[in-house]
């Protein structure tokens, strides 16, 4: 005996319900996935606030530490006050002109039976 099979749903409504079904996978897919960007997103945000808190509240720390060491120093407002005007010798001394020796010269380029009465330096 053969058996005889009825189609009851037409190809249309079987396209309709591979569709539905379809369209259902993809959005479970989505959710999951924005579900997931979702979680990392906040995970990530977690990380970096709690490791900004920890940088800075070790920074801080170090700071502390730094001006208490610095602190222990004796006479360093001294010492720094010292080394400053040491510093600036430097530049006040290239910025001078030498009109010391000056004299030296004048006496040396002058002829021995000229004098001079008067002598006048603009170092401008």
């Amino acid at each position: 005996m053969s058996s005889v099979q009825f189609n009851l749903l037409p190809d249309v409504k079987l396209r309709y319900i591979k569709g539905q079904k379809i369209r259902s996978r993809v959005v479970g897919i989505a959710v999951l996935v924005s579900g997931a960007s979702i979680a990392i997103f906040i995970l990530m945000l977690g990380i970096t606030y709690g490791i900004q808190k920890k940088q800075l509240s070790d920074a801080s720390k170090q700071i502390t530490n730094s001006t208490k060491d610095l602190e222990a120093i004796p006479n360093l407002n001294q010492a720094l006050t010292v080394h400053n005007q040491l510093n600036t010798l430097v530049s006040l001394h290239d910025s001078k002109h030498v009109s010391s020796l000056l004299f030296t010269y004048l006496s040396q380029v002058t002829p021995t039976n000229a004098s001079l009465s008067n002598l006048n330096i603009d170092f401008a």
